[in-house]
């Protein structure tokens, strides 16, 4: 029995070891860059010719260039391993239109399949949040007679060739974060010129967006917990210390 016991220990954690081998988290940073992408009002068209609302269900995509060193980007961790030049990708269109089939409004958004590598095509980057800005999901800033124009996002990636179904993320496989932040940039123009521009649709606005990808681990529970408390202790401390 003892005997029998010990080649089931010893199977399981060859199991066990050959699954963490398989295991792929993403990590690292990438730079990426957009093409030309049209804004109007509440929409966001990464691909100009897939402008207007699409069916539900059926959401359209631009296509994002993962710039390699070879054309000055910065790619590091997970994504050295895409082609040094260049390696190209699809991004999901984003409207804040409930029935248009691109509906990615400002804060919480369950997106399967939002970002794409076609060199990794095992990837799957879900979008889960969009960042409030200062006019809808933008921040804008200007500078002189420029204004730059930055969206931020986020969401979970997985490498889905781990365990289980290859098209969604299974308990088994290796779940890590991503942000994005693009920014494009407008001369000779002011905000509020920018704005009439868009909400009135004077002129299509096309820019191409630049930015970077940055996955990293999630924290463990427990030491979101630690720092909960860590941060508590903190407050404790400097109470006494103002009473005193």
């Amino acid at each position: 029995m003892k005997n029998a016991f010990k080649k089931i220990t010893v199977a399981t954690a060859v199991a066990g070891a050959t699954l963490l081998a398989n295991a792929a988290p993403v990590l690292g940073i990438a730079t990426l860059n957009t093409g030309l992408v049209e804004i109007s009002f509440n929409e966001i068209d990464w691909s100009p010719s897939n402008a207007g609302p699409a069916p539900m269900g059926s959401p359209t995509y631009g296509t994002i260039t993962n710039l390699g060193a070879g054309l000055g980007g910065l790619n590091t961790g997970s994504f050295m391993a895409l082609p040094a030049t260049f390696s190209t990708g699809t991004i999901q269109d984003m409207s804040n239109n409930p029935l248009d089939g691109n509906y990615a409004p400002v804060g919480a958004n369950a997106i399967q399949s939002f970002l794409t590598f076609g060199a990794m095509p095992n990837w799957l980057f879900s979008l889960t949040n969009v960042a409030a800005g200062t006019e809808g999901p933008y921040s804008l800033t200007q500078v002189g007679s420029n204004v730059s124009a930055t969206l931020s996002m986020g969401g979970l990636i997985c490498d889905m060739a781990t365990l289980g179904s290859a098209l969604t993320c299974d308990v088994g496989d290796d779940l890590t974060k991503w942000n994005a932040i693009f920014t494009a940039n407008f001369a000779n123009i002011t905000i509020a010129q920018l704005i009439d521009n868009v909400i009135n649709g004077v002129t299509p606005i096309q820019r191409g967006f630049s930015g970077t990808i940055t996955a990293s681990e999630i924290p463990e529970p427990s030491s979101v917990a630690l720092l909960g408390l860590g941060l508590v202790g903190l407050a404790v401390a400097r109470r006494r210390r103002s009473v005193k």
